[in-house]
Order: structure tokens, then sequence, then C-alpha cells
């Protein structure tokens, strides 16, 4: 046989070098990934922290994120993607050369996760191919680690042009699922709801009296007073009057906090506009309702008096329908203009009807498009970048559409909604108790702070109160999540400054007060641990001395930001002068917290309308004097300090006793007595439903009609409250 036979024997190779070079092509490509992070959510947080010295990714063969996809081999995306967003994760995913790998990380990218909405999509596979899922919401970042590890492994096994080839085949057969998401459809209020919707009384208080001095007794069409909380219906010819008059003295509404829309869809007239007004200087409130009828749904607009109303009225637009006469910009601000004439926070629009963008990407010129739609002449505009909503330079999900003279921004508009998941909408198909964990992920940053917010106003509504532990709790790990959230601020944005350093300790410190609220609730980010009434249980053996030691620690990360960064010349000359908002422009646009306080206006309402006990600690208000970005962070870096001088005392003064308020009526019963007590239970509600009145001392039950104390529910059904003989 002649060495030409032998090569062609089988389990002979003519090209032995080939063979060798194609496995270390594979080897060299599966043990070192550059990522590109495509983060919109909670889970993009949490991706942060493998880069943090407790992780440190580059340890596992990745070291190095590319933010540009033409850098980048991996596509990682976390948290939710929209329907809005949804092209523009496609073209980042075509622009990546190959070969190229996809993970998937969370529960939202992966099928929607609880989001059954009309404006999420259901999973990313709708429109590109995924290599890998990592289950969680959000995974921990032990769970993306173990996914870097595991895309290597495959890469190496099975290589890079059959992965490849896997892929398009893949790609050619999605399509996006645009069916309807709801779990649940939406019925008609209760006609409950809409008599105390239109129930009305004569007030005698200053401010009806005095607005129908100013705008004549036809403009006050009723009053109400719930709790405490006035509300003022007008008629809506005289709007614009009457919010003139109640911005200025004596009544001062200088704040503008909100401005709603409500569907009532079976009532006349159908919607409400409701305005939430404040004073800083006097620190009182009022609520003023405008009847809106669904034939001709059209209201003047504020923005003239409040420059915040600007994008309120454009939310109330786009969700609503109801139009803003006058208004300088009134276009869609959340959703996209595939809705056409849909809007989906109406009642009759259901909970999950999405709709397609019904456009490619490409069609839409975001850059050469004005607020008005109009062409401005090159010459007035003669750079024009378009910044986001997925930019090495845009560190969130909107998108700047800025003018650009040199390196100077001229003017600047905005594009929102790439990350509108509408909580409201899922909330009208949940209880009060099931809304909580939508609350954690409205700040992902300082989830606690969410929850405890909304268990305050249910609370109220309910007449309850939460335990003393629970409330000294609540201050507790309320303060140690602004210390986090300002710590994640502070960290992230010195980034974009080229100072690196001071992030590692600034995320360490973060990572310290995450493994608390781990110890309390059993998860990291979304903790789920609040309840209407207090808490889902009570603090873990070794919460004190836990809190004791972040006390310890946290000093440090401070005071090596002061000398990092505070003290750095290059932080101060980029954050000095620029940004300057005064006091009269922060409260005409609608600032809070750090950013309104860093303007100059000394406003808290930890301070002005004490909560949780707040009024027992000692603490100050930090407040800037320019109103620029220093001023922003130095307040921030200030109110952490404010912060732990908070959690000192509390913590030396933590009472004893139980953390939820003990009515069934208001809060759920514990797991571990479910089993034991459902039996009586079901005896007391059976005997209700009977119409026999429970024996003396138990009280509560449901019954079909108001007939006592309660909280009703959309479906007519009143939970009420029985006499204690």
């Amino acid at each position: 046989m002649d060495n030409g036979q032998k090569l062609q024997e089988p389990g002979t190779h003519r090209n032995i070098l080939a063979t060798r070079l194609d496995a270390l092509k594979r080897w060299a490509e599966g043990g070192s990934l550059w990522p590109m992070p495509f983060g919109t959510a909670c889970c993009a947080i949490e991706f942060m922290a493998v880069a943090s010295p407790r992780y440190d990714i580059a340890r596992f063969g990745s070291e190095v994120l590319r933010f540009s996809p033409r850098q980048a081999d991996v596509l990682l995306v976390m948290g939710t993607i929209t329907d809005k967003m949804g092209p523009v994760l496609k073209t980042i995913y075509e622009q990546m050369p190959e070969p190229k790998w996809v993970i998937c990380m969370g529960a939202c990218a992966t099928s929607g996760g609880f989001y059954r909405s009309y404006h999420v999509m259901q999973g990313i596979d709708e429109i590109i191919p995924v290599d890998l899922y990592i289950p969680g919401c959000p995974p921990t970042p032990e769970a993306v680690l173990r996914s870097i590890l595991m895309l290597e492994e495959k890469i190496s096994q099975r290589g890079a042009v059959s992965a490849k080839q896997e892929l398009i085949d893949e790609a050619a057969r999605l399509q996006p699922r645009l069916e309807d998401a709801s779990v649940t459809t939406l019925d008609p209020p209760s006609p409950e709801l809409l008599a105390f919707s239109q129930s009305q009384f004569d007030s005698d208080h200053a401010w009806v009296s005095y607005l129908k001095e100013r705008l004549g007794p036809l403009a006050i069409e009723g009053t109400a007073d719930f709790r405490g909380d006035l509300t003022i219906r007008i008629s809506a010819a005289y709007l614009q009057e009457a919010a003139r008059v109640l911005r200025d003295p004596p009544l001062a509404l200088d704040m503008l906090m909100d401005i709603a829309g409500v569907d009532y869809w079976t009532r006349t007239p159908r919607f409400d506009v409701v305005y939430h007004f404040y004073s800083s200087s006097q620190h009182h409130r009022l609520r003023l309702k405008i009847g809106v009828d669904e034939s001709s749904p059209l209201v003047d607009s504020i923005t003239a008096v409040w420059p915040a109303a600007n994008w309120y009225e454009r939310e109330v637009y786009d969700l609503y329908g109801i139009r803003f006469r006058n208004h300088p910009d009134l276009r869609r601000i959340l959703t996209h203009d595939g809705f056409g004439d849909l809007h989906p926070m109406r009642k009759d629009y259901p909970p999950g009807l999405r709709q397609p963008v019904r456009y490619p990407e490409s069609e839409i010129p975001p850059a050469e498009r004005s607020p008005r739609g109009d062409s401005p002449p090159l010459e007035v505009q003669p750079v024009i970048m378009n910044i986001g909503p997925s930019h090495p330079a845009m560190h969130g999900t909107f998108r700047l559409i800025a003018n650009v003279d040199g390196d100077r921004v001229e003017t600047a508009d905005v594009e929102l909604g790439y990350l509108h998941r509408n909580f409201e909408k899922m909330a009208e198909t949940h209880t009060y108790w099931q809304t909580i964990p939508y609350c954690d992920r409205l700040n992902y940053v300082s989830p606690m702070c969410n929850s405890v917010g909304f268990a305050l106003a249910v609370e109220k509504l309910l007449g309850v109160k939460a335990p003393d532990r629970a409330q000294v709790l609540r201050v507790i790990l309320s303060e140690l999540s602004r210390v986090m959230d300002h710590a994640v601020c502070i960290g992230t944005n010195i980034l974009d400054l080229g100072l690196t350093s001071d992030f590692f300790y600034l995320w360490e410190l973060r990572e310290r007060i995450y493994d608390l609220l781990e110890s309390c609730s059993g998860a990291r980010l979304h903790i789920s641990y609040v309840r209407i009434g207090g808490f889902a249980e009570d603090v873990p053996p070794g919460f004190v001395e836990q809190v004791q030691d972040i006390l310890q620690a946290a000093p440090r990360a401070i005071n090596d930001t002061e000398t990092l960064v505070t003290r750095n010349v290059v932080a101060r000359n980029r954050m000095q002068g620029v940004g300057i908002v005064s006091p009269q422009e922060a409260l005409a646009y609608g600032f809070t917290g750090p950013n309104l306080r860093a303007s100059g206006i000394p406003y808290d309402v930890r301070k002005d309308h004490p909560y949780s006990g707040y009024d027992q600690w000692q603490f100050d208000i930090p407040v800037g004097q320019r109103g620029d970005v220093f001023d922003r962070y130095l307040v921030r870096l200030e109110e952490m300090w404010q912060s732990l001088r908070i959690v000192a005392q509390a913590i030396d003064n933590l009472p004893s006793g139980p953390v939820l308020f003990d009515d069934p009526r208001v809060a759920l019963a514990p797991k571990y007595g479910v089993y034991t007590n459902i039996e009586d239970l079901m005896r007391q509600f059976k005997l209700i439903m009977e119409g026999i009145r429970p024996p003396v001392g138990e009280v509560y039950g449901f019954s079909e009609a108001a007939n006592g104390e309660g909280c009703g529910s959309s479906g007519g059904t009143i939970l009420t409250s029985y006499p204690i003989d």
C-alpha cells in the first residue's frame, strides 16, 4: 500500500496541523469571552455585582466588558425587554460579528416574568436566538458567573462554526408572539366604588371659601375630605385660573407633585383628571379633580403655570387618551406610536393585549426629529447626536437626541418608555398584598423604601398602623437602603468621570447591606419582605449585630469617597458649575429628594410629615448652595452620614413585640398557622355566608353588601368588620 492509499483509510487525518489549530481556536474562543451587557432593569444592577471585588468576573474568562456590539462576542440580555425596546435589541444583535452568543438573564428576559403586560415582550427568543438561560428574579451573581463557564464549555466542545450555523437556522424561524398575554380580565367598577367616587359634601375649609371668593361659586362642583386629605372638584372651565390662584400666596402651592387619570368606565363623566399640589413653604397638600366626558376628553394644559405638567399631561394623554389644550408638545411618552388610537390604562383595554411595533427600527429617524415633528434647518443644528437607549454613554433605558456644537450640548430632547411596564395596569388585577412584589421593582436599587411607602398608603386607607417594632425595623432597613441607593448612584456616576477605584469601595458597602436584607427575607434584591401592617416575619437572630457591623464598616467607604472624589481636582472640575438648577426651577419642574435639596429647598418628608416614628430620631437635612452636579453629589454623601446616624439611634432603641398587625381582615395569616386554623376560619365564613352572626369575639368575615366599616373590591364583595360585644 502506498502513502496515498494510507491517507485515505478511515481514521487517518490529512490535515493534522489544521485540526490542532481548530481545537486551539475553540479553546481560545471559549476561554476568553468579551460580553456586551444589554441591561434594562433589576438584572442589570445585579450583573454589575460580578465586576465587584467579591465576585470579579475577570477570574472567569470575561475580563473585558465591551459596550460596542462590534467588539463583543457575547450579548448578555438582562432585565425586562419591552416591545418598544425590542427593535433596539435586535439591531444590537445583528451588528455583532460572527461567531456570537446570547445569554438571557432573569425571568423577565426569559419569559416576561410576572409581567403579563401589554408592553412587555414574553421572552427575547421572540426576536433573537438564545444560547443559555439563567433563571431567577434576578439571578445571583454566582449564577451569572456559572453561566459564563457553561458557555465557555459549550463553545469549546461544539466549536464556533456549528454554533453559528445553529443560530442562523434558529433566527430564521423566530417570530414575535403578539397574542394577548392577559391572565385575567377587568370587571367594571362596583356600585359602591362609583358611589364613593361621586360622594361630595360641603366643606367649611378656609381654602374652599377662598377659591369660591376668587373664582366664583360656580367654579366649585364639590368637596371631599378623607382622613385629612382635602379634595376639591372644580369645573374644567376654571382650571387655568384656579392653577394661578393655587400657585400664588396665600395658598402658595408651588409644587405640582403629579397629574393622574382615573377611568370609572361606566360612570358619567367617565374620567377624572387628578392634580396633586404641595406647598414647600407651608407644608400643606391639596388634591384637585376635574371630570372629563368620554365624548370630548379635552382639558386645558397648565404647563404655562407649572412646567412639570409637560410630562405629566403627556402621560395622561398616552395612557388614557385625554388631550390637553395648548400643550406645547402633546405626544406619547411611554408607549410607542404603534398603539394608534388605543390607550392602555382605560378599563376596557385588556391588561396583556400587546401591540406590535409596526415599523422597522431603521425607518424611525429620531435623531432628525424635533419634538414637534418638524425638520429644523441644518445651519441651526449642525450636528445631531443620537445617544441611547443602549449606548456606552447612556446608563439608563432612555434616549437623548442632542444638538451638539463641538463638545457642548446646546439642546436635547428625551425619549422615554423603553422600560415602561405599567405597574398600575397590573395592580388592577391584583390585591394590595399581591402588588408588593411590583413595588420592589419600582426602584430596584432600594426596594425596601418603595414597599414601605406603598404599605403606608394602604394602611392609611384601611385605618390601621403597624406595631412599634415593625415601625422601627422599617426605619432601620429603609435608611440602610438609602445608604445603598446613594452608594450605587455615586459609584456608577464617578465611573463616567474616569474615577474607578471608589466604585469598588462603595459597591462593597452595598454588598454588606444586601447580606443583611438577605438574612431577613431570603432574597438579595427583591425582598418582598414588607406586608400591609408590618413585615412577613421578624428579623433573624444576630440582626442587631449585623447592623452594628455595617455601622462600623460604612464610615470607611464614605471617608474613602471623601478622599478620592470630593478632594479630587478632576472630579470637582467636572461637577462644579455644571447643570445648575435654581430653587425656583427645581420647584417648577417638580424636583424632589436630594435633587431638590441640592437646589437649596430643605424639604424632607421625614421632617415635614413624620411617619414611622421619624420625629423621635435626631438628624439633619443637608441642602446645597448652587444646585449644580457637585451639590447633588455632596447632598447624597451627607445623607449617607445622616442615615447611619438614624440607624444607630434606632438599633439602640429597638422594641420587642410583634411585627405584624394582628387582624385577619388586614394581615395575611402566618404560614405556620394556616393549616391548624383553616378549619376554624372556614367554619366562621360558612356561618357568615348563611346569615348567622359569628359568636361574640369573632370579628371578621365576608358579606355581599357594605354594611360595615371595611375595604371594598372591584367585584363588589366587601370585607366587613363586625363589632365585638
